[in-house]
């Protein structure tokens, strides 16, 4: 009877132990999300544009994305753009993007925005161009962001309004740029921003321009105006640019503003400029 209960005890000792071996072996696989798109519009005369999203992963493991969004729009009176991608793998994300207008008699907007994600690195890139001339009011503006992500954390360099707004009005001609340019790892970042108009005409004219980006930690602003008028329809000049610089914790900014006014009754000339920068390094 023992030999039995020793018998029957040993052979659940063996299935047990059977039963860890088995469950021991199976594999827990962990699997990541992975996701990614991308989209581009554009409205005016003549449009071409782009959108791509891939994602992929290497022979050794490792997941990769990338997003991109390009075009080009011109015509007349008016040539807008917009463009965004985002990409993600597990708690990681990356997003660029924005929108360019422009309006003038020739106006035209270019995008070319690019964002990738490779194992634990991730970039952005985003470019945007307006251009605007003709006769009476012009104007172009560019609005962009760049975003990086890992769990809770944000990038110390992701921003997620930058912008370049141009505009300018003459009688006889006026014309008006901006320029927004982000180049962006997780801890470097370099952006450009340029804004420039020219506004020329007869009793009055006008031009501005205004510049911003950066974050909390990190950013630049500065705008410049000119306006002027003659009650005798003299003959007037204005214009104005404003270009900024933010490379890493130093950053660069400078607006001038020009104006000339003529002719007979009453001229008044104004000019008003601003910068502001919230980094520890900053050149005005």
């Amino acid at each position: 009877m023992y030999s039995k209960l020793i018998i029957f005890v040993l052979l659940i000792l063996y299935c047990a132990i059977a039963e860890g071996r088995i469950f021991s072996s199976r594999r827990i696989k962990r699997q990541t999300v992975v996701s990614s798109s991308a989209n581009s519009n554009g409205n005016a005369t003549n449009v071409v544009n782009s959108a791509a999203a891939n994602n992929y992963k290497t022979i050794d493991g490792t997941i990769g994305v990338n997003v991109s969004a390009a075009g080009n729009a011109s015509g007349a009176n008016s040539a807008n753009l917009t463009g965004s991608g985002s990409g993600s793998a597990g708690s990681q994300v990356v997003q660029a993007g924005g929108d360019v207008s422009s309006m003038g008699t020739n106006a035209q907007s270019v995008q070319n925005m690019n964002a990738a994600l490779y194992g634990s690195n991730m970039s952005a890139n985003n470019f945007l161009q307006g251009t605007a001339q003709g006769v009476g009011a012009t104007s172009t503006r560019a609005n962009g962001s760049a975003i990086m992500v890992n769990g809770s954390q944000s990038s110390p360099t992701s921003s997620n309004n930058s912008q370049a707004m141009s505009s300018a009005s003459g009688s006889q001609n006026s014309n008006s740029q901006s320029v927004l340019n982000q180049i962006l790892s997780w801890n470097t970042v370099m952006t450009q921003l340029f804004g420039s108009a020219v506004g020329n005409g007869y009793g009055n004219a006008y031009a501005s321009s205004n510049i911003g980006s950066g974050n909390a930690v990190n950013g630049v602003e500065g705008n410049s105006v000119v306006s002027a008028m003659n009650t005798g329809n003299g003959s007037i000049n204005t214009q104005v640019n404003a270009n900024g610089t933010i490379n890493n914790n130093r950053n660069q900014l400078q607006a001038n503003g020009y104006g000339t006014a003529g002719g007979s009754g009453n001229t008044t000339l104004v000019q008003a400029s601003n910068l502001q920068s919230n980094s520890s390094g900053v050149n005005n």
